[in-house]
């Protein structure tokens, strides 16, 4: 799942405090399952109040996130320049008595405002716990295909689907996905590789895994 952070702004605290969040505060757990009559209420009330045209988007992401991801799905979390992957935990809500819809609001404004941006923390109040595995800090060593669909894709929330090999390879040096075994291994070479180089390293890799294999 791809997480935005407001344009980098909840980055830093996202990774150093081990959550990410959504907003829409009006919208909570407890909020689904939702019906026709409640949802078209709930719409009305987003839309007068978020000023935006696609509130239905926003209850769908709402809902994504409070019941569609799990406990161990991966979170790619995109800041500024840097992008961080992580293990996603449980669901919980944040301080509810101070992460009130008003407030958040208020916080939207201040951000078209432009206002006090380096003392603000994240309104918002649905969050799931995070546990990292790796940042990538460097544009170089984020696969282009990857960051292509990162730099794309604006939603606040989206499945990544369509990338696991990418995201999974990102993140771990060897892995075991659908039935396959994957091994990355992070050429750092700044000149070429040569041909007969290549050859019998996966040679020698490919005895040295028959082998292990065989003692299994």
């Amino acid at each position: 799942w791809m997480i935005r952070t407001n344009d980098g702004l909840f980055y830093d605290e996202f990774i150093n405090e081990g959550f990410i969040a959504i907003g829409w505060n009006c919208v909570r757990k407890h909020t689904f399952p939702i019906d026709k009559k409640q949802r078209e209420l709930l719409e009305k009330n987003i839309k007068e109040k978020y000023n935006t045209n696609i509130p239905g988007m926003a209850i769908n992401k709402c809902e994504k996130f409070c019941n569609i991801l799990k406990d161990g799905d991966i979170a790619v979390i995109s800041g500024k320049s840097s992008i961080a992957f992580a293990i996603i935990g449980e669901f919980y809500e944040e301080n509810l008595e101070t992460l009130t819809e008003e407030y958040e609001l208020k916080f939207n404004e201040e951000i078209k405002q432009k206002k006090f941006l380096e003392t603000i923390k994240c309104p918002y109040c649905k969050r799931r716990k995070i546990t990292l595995i790796s940042v990538l800090n460097n544009r170089e060593e984020i696969n282009p295909y990857l960051y292509k669909a990162l730099l794309l894709n604006k939603h606040s929330l989206s499945s990544l689907d369509q990338y696991a090999d990418t995201i999974l390879s990102s993140c771990y040096d060897i892995y075991f996905w659908k039935g396959t075994l994957s091994l990355a291994f992070r050429v750092q070479k700044k000149t070429n590789v040569g041909a007969l180089s290549l050859t019998e390293f996966i040679n020698s890799f490919a005895t040295l895994l028959q082998v292990e294999d065989e003692n299994l």
